[in-house]
């Protein structure tokens, strides 16, 4: 185990080390291990941009091979240095899953950025854009946004009879805004049919006792009932990979950190016999995300 512990570290610049060091150690805290780190993978990234690296990359594998003399050194010193800065993340991410214990959350937020920042250049660099999605898929299956925990974090009994943590919370909550989002806002009792189950689930959460969402009879909670099933067919399904599964829930959960209630008014025109169109006023309560 110290052999394969060595290996990694050559893998990590030496500010990683001593910051991953400290965390052992007990002198900074997990949240400050994760929020240094992430620090340190976006000032490399900017440093790269502000090295013209990414510039340079535009061209593509194809003509990159056909440079030739300083253009091709240049090229080559590029890849190596993109290369080397996801080798770096993608090790030191390794490490942190196996490490944290409440920040796997955190970990996984910023491997789905560096997706996004891989994803602006795969067509022009496919097969380096695959092996890099392979690692963060790898890293993704360690990182999963688990729905469950053994611990009473939340207050919610799933079905199997697991409770479901933080993360699940949030993850429903970003579902029911997608289902509110999907309804005609001047659907009124759609739209506060999901305000009623995200109160629900609220209620729920804070709650200090085990609420045991199968059984609960309010209307809420069947909805809340509804999209957790459909959360852990999505989980269940043998034709998504484990990345998609999980870039998904990164979303949900992302989205169900900022979701709240908001009040919404909806015009309607209605015709009456004799008096012509009258334009009525409809005043409610939904859900709003982030903007």
């Amino acid at each position: 185990m110290k052999l394969i512990m060595e290996n990694w570290r050559t893998y990590c610049e030496e500010d990683f080390v001593m910051l991953y060091e400290s965390y052992e150690k007990g002198t900074i805290t997990e949240g400050r291990l994760l929020i240094l780190w992430e620090d340190s993978v976006d000032r490399e990234y900017q440093q790269l941009l502000n090295e013209g690296i990414m510039d340079i990359l535009s061209i593509g594998y194809e003509k990159g091979k056909q440079l030739v003399g300083k253009a091709k050194e240049a090229y080559d010193n590029a890849m190596a240095k993109v290369s080397d800065f996801y080798m770096k993340l993608l090790n030191q991410a390794w490490l942190l899953t196996q490490k944290v214990k409440q920040g796997v959350q955190k970990v996984a937020s910023v491997l789905k950025s560096v997706y996004d920042k891989v994803s602006a250049f795969c067509d022009k660099h496919p097969i380096f854009c695959q092996v890099v999605k392979i690692f963060l898929a790898m890293l993704a299956v360690a990182a999963v946004m688990v729905l469950f925990s053994n611990g009473a974090e939340a207050a919610i009994q799933s079905p199997s009879g697991r409770i479901i943590n933080d993360t699940g919370v949030e993850a429903l909550k970003g579902m029911l805004l997608d289902g509110a989002q999907d309804a005609p806002m001047s659907n009124k009792a759609a739209q506060e049919g999901y305000v009623e189950a995200f109160r629900w689930l609220e209620k729920a959460h804070a709650s200090k006792n085990v609420v045991d969402l199968a059984q609960s009879n309010e209307r809420g909670a069947k909805t809340v009932l509804k999209l957790f099933d459909y959360m852990v067919k999505v989980n269940e399904d043998p034709s998504l990979s484990d990345f998609a599964k999980n870039h998904w829930y990164a979303d949900l959960v992302s989205t169900g950190q900022q979701v709240v209630e908001t009040t919404t008014q909806v015009t309607r025109e209605v015709y009456e016999t004799g008096k012509g169109n009258e334009t009525t006023y409809i005043e409610f309560t939904s859900l709003a995300g982030p903007r």
